[in-house]
């Protein structure tokens, strides 16, 4: 208990700036403060894999999995919340990323055009634009809705049980566009 409110105190006085803010040590808080708000959200929170996402041997974000003692099922529905992490490696427009999330879900068939449009505007207008480093992280809720974060800090929330499966499901289903990202995230499960 200590060493968490340490950790907390820590936290608070790098986010304040009293540290001096400098691009490593600003990537290091955004990792620590996801990870105590996973922590917070998951107490016994594990890392189950981690992935980088390449384009063209462009090196677009990292990817981390979180999971609870029972993983995540093969329908991406769990009794217990799970967590995505991604480190951005390049700077993105939160619209841009909103819309590749909605043509992600359309390739893989999941949803319906009404609703994949509803939830591309729903996430346009939590999303904000990301810059190299950010973190955006979204934390499935088992009580039938996604959270997200950016760099640890809440920026909204989307509604919905088959909203979280359909979102989840770009990295995780069988037919993931990077089937190599999918294996290393739903790797064997390690604690934090």
């Amino acid at each position: 208990m200590q060493l968490r409110t340490k950790t907390l105190t820590i936290l608070l006085l790098l986010i304040a700036g009293i540290a001096g803010p400098t691009p490593v040590l600003a990537s290091l808080d955004h990792k620590m403060l996801v990870e105590a708000r996973v922590r917070e959200t998951i107490p016994e929170a594990r890392l189950s894999g981690t992935g980088s996402m390449r384009v063209f041997g462009i090196h677009i974000y990292d990817a981390r999995l979180f999971v609870g003692s029972d993983g995540v099922s093969d329908d991406l529905t769990a009794d217990q919340p799970y967590a995505l992490d991604l480190r951005y490696a390049r700077d993105f427009k939160g619209a841009a990323i909103a819309q590749r999330t909605r043509k992600e879900m359309e390739r893989l068939e999941l949803g319906n055009n009404s609703q994949r449009r509803q939830w591309e505007a729903a996430l346009a207008a939590i999303f904000p634009d990301i810059r190299k480093g950010d973190h955006l992280t979204g934390i499935y809720r088992p009580e039938g809705y996604t959270e997200f974060l950016k760099n640890g800090m809440p920026i909204g929330r989307i509604e919905g049980a088959e909203f979280s499966r359909s979102f989840f499901a770009i990295w995780l289903h069988p037919d993931s566009r990077a089937p190599d990202v999918r294996a290393a995230l739903l790797g064997q499960a390690r604690s934090l």
